[in-house]
C-alpha cells in the first residue's frame, strides 16, 4: 500500500507541471494562428493596391479606410493609408490590428509610365 502512495505521488508531481505547459502551448498556437491570419489580411490589400494603375491610386493619396472590423472577420481590424512624398511613388501602408497584437505592411508603387 506504502509503495501505490509513492507511486501515485511521485506521478502526481510529474503531470501536474505538465497541464501548465498544454495551456500555455494551447495559448501559444492561439496567437501564432492570430498573427498569421493577421498579416495574411494585410497582405492580400497590399496586393489588392498594388494592382491598380498608378493614376488610380494616386488620387487616393491622402485617404486613410479603416474597416471595423473586416467583413468576414469580425475579430480584426484594418487600416490602410495611402502617402506620397514624392509625385513618381506612392506609399501603401496596411495595419490590421486585433486584441491580441497588430501586423503592419508597407509597400511602394513607382509611376512606370506606362
Amino acid at each position: 500500500m506504502i509503495e501505490l502512495l509513492a507511486a501515485v505521488t511521485i506521478l502526481a508531481i510529474i503531470i501536474t507541471p505538465m497541464f501548465g505547459l498544454f495551456s500555455e502551448t494551447f495559448k501559444n498556437n492561439r496567437a501564432a494562428k492570430e498573427k498569421t491570419e493577421a498579416a495574411a489580411l494585410a497582405q492580400y490589400e497590399i496586393e489588392e493596391l498594388k494592382t491598380m494603375h498608378f493614376d488610380e491610386l494616386s488620387s487616393m493619396i491622402g485617404n486613410t479606410k479603416e474597416e471595423l472590423p473586416i467583413e468576414g472577420k469580425p475579430m480584426f481590424n484594418r487600416i490602410t493609408e495611402i502617402f506620397s512624398e514624392d509625385s513618381e511613388l506612392i506609399h501603401i501602408k496596411v495595419t490590421v490590428y486585433w486584441d491580441g497584437g497588430e501586423v503592419s505592411f508597407s509597400t511602394l508603387k513607382g509611376d512606370t509610365g506606362l
